[in-house]
């Protein structure tokens, strides 16, 4: 292993531990009841879905604070594709930190299932987005040492997974179905993020690095029968990999480098 990726490996357990020690000093508290579409969170605490949401044109639950604990509690979110998203954790100008939403849950029919903007510290999980523009966006300016894992995306339209933010960490996620990339690694601010023990199959592409994307490592991943290629590079270099693909199981790959 390079000393790049040895240094990258200790930062990524690092961070890992910090994000778990973080979720574990949340004192326990009182959980507020969401009840009905268009709910915003503009105040730290704890919350949880209490029902099914059909929402016709507008966006699930907002969360506009940090601090914030949301359990979806096995219901469902369902749009009208005008509606922009199922969940959105954004404020304007304002970086988020420690937003957690916990599933299980089912996001259906939005333009974004689940939009994440600028938060940092931050956790998904057990999160499905099916049937949605695009499963899983993850960005913004400030956006970075989130933790992503055991969620599902299938069935988007678009993307499963859209990254375009640094120093994250996906795991056990799976996106499968999607149409266009399970996986997208977009642009010069997705940096130095780790996926690892994921699984995109059946997508056009898999997981793919566009253009900026760079060393991110990418580790024990699953990826088959997406039709375009299981694993790209689509960075600049001819034959060299700008990110860090090792031990990866798939089928179809462009460079040489990935393994």
């Amino acid at each position: 292993m390079s000393r790049f990726a040895t240094r990258l490996s200790k930062y990524l357990l690092i961070t890992t531990a910090l994000l778990l020690l973080a979720q574990l000093a949340v004192p326990a508290q009182a959980q507020t009841q969401i009840t009905s579409c268009g709910t915003v969170i503009d105040a730290p605490g704890n919350y949880v879905l209490a029902n099914d949401l059909n929402c016709p044109g507008i966006d699930g639950i907002d969360i506009t604070a940090s601090n914030v604990t949301l359990e979806l509690n096995n219901h469902q979110i369902t749009g009208y594709r005008m509606s922009y998203a199922g969940l959105a954790v954004f404020k304007n100008n304002t970086v988020l930190s420690h937003v957690t939403i916990n599933g299980p849950g089912t996001i259906t029919n939005f333009m974004h299932g689940v939009f994440f903007y600028s938060q940092t510290y931050g956790s998904l999980s057990r999160i499905t987005c099916t049937g949605n523009y695009l499963g899983f966006l993850i960005s913004g300016p400030g956006s970075e040492y989130n933790l992503i894992e055991n969620n599902t995306a299938n069935l988007n339209q678009h993307y499963g997974f859209q990254i375009t933010s640094p120093g994250g960490i996906y795991g056990y996620n799976q996106a499968n179905q999607n149409g266009d990339a399970g996986f997208l690694l977009a642009a010069d601010d997705a940096q130095a993020n780790a996926l690892g023990s994921n699984t995109a199959d059946q997508n056009t592409y898999g997981i793919v690095t566009l253009p900026g994307a760079a060393h991110n490592l990418i580790s024990g991943n699953s990826a088959h029968g997406n039709s375009a290629y299981d694993l790209s590079e689509l960075n600049y270099h001819l034959f060299d990999c700008t990110n860090i693909w090792q031990r990866d199981n798939f089928g179809t790959r462009n460079k040489e480098c990935i393994h």
